[in-house]
């Protein structure tokens, strides 16, 4: 809900929204070289949440998904970003929770959607809600995801369980190509690796 949180261990000005759109492209190439996806299909992350100590009513500091950050840019909390698995039109999505405007007082006012997706450099912002009707227009043929996003976010909001339902769901390729792609350094990545020594 607080999503004017920030990953305090990461410069985020290193990263250009080309550095993430590449990363997407990246993704979708090594999933349909091999044979595991295809531009009827589509991959879905969600990012992280605010969680609270289990013993306190004090929050446990933000850090954002790592996989989704990796895809997406994006840095608030209860998000998710989708895009087809077509190397050529990735075209991405990015669903970000409308902030309550009683939170406004204690967060601050968070970015509109527009002044969001110009600093992420993707056009298409919808709320979090328009997830399952995204995929129900889209009809993909698999929707891939990483298991520990689904469980992660389905426990706390019960969230992604129900947008996957009645769709064909594979757990494990796109983490795999993602962790693939990540093992091989950028230029911005091996900048930021160096400022924090």
């Amino acid at each position: 809900k607080h999503s004017t949180y920030k990953m305090a261990s990461v410069s985020t000005s290193r990263f250009l929204p080309a550095f993430f759109a590449g990363n997407r492209v990246a993704v979708a190439k090594l999933m349909n070289d091999a044979g595991q996806a295809s531009s009827r299909q589509v991959a879905v992350l969600a990012g992280g949440i605010i969680t609270t100590h289990y013993d306190a009513d004090t929050e446990v500091p933000f850090r954002q998904e790592p996989n989704f950050w990796y895809c997406s840019g994006y840095t608030g909390v209860n998000a998710v970003i989708a895009w087809t698995l077509d190397p050529a039109a990735p075209a991405p999505v990015l669903f970000v929770e409308p902030q309550d405007p009683e939170d406004v007082w204690w967060c601050g006012r968070q970015q509109s959607f527009e002044d969001i997706g110009k600093s992420e450099g993707i056009a298409d912002i919808r709320p979090r809600s328009a997830l399952r009707e995204y995929l129900q227009e889209l009809k993909p043929e698999v929707v891939h995801t990483s298991e520990a996003s689904r469980v992660h976010v389905a426990s706390v909001v019960s969230a992604l369980r129900a947008d996957f339902e009645g769709f064909n769901l594979c757990t494990t390729d796109l983490l795999n190509a993602i962790g693939e792609q990540r093992v091989v350094k950028q230029p911005c990545e091996i900048d930021e690796m160096r400022a924090a020594v």
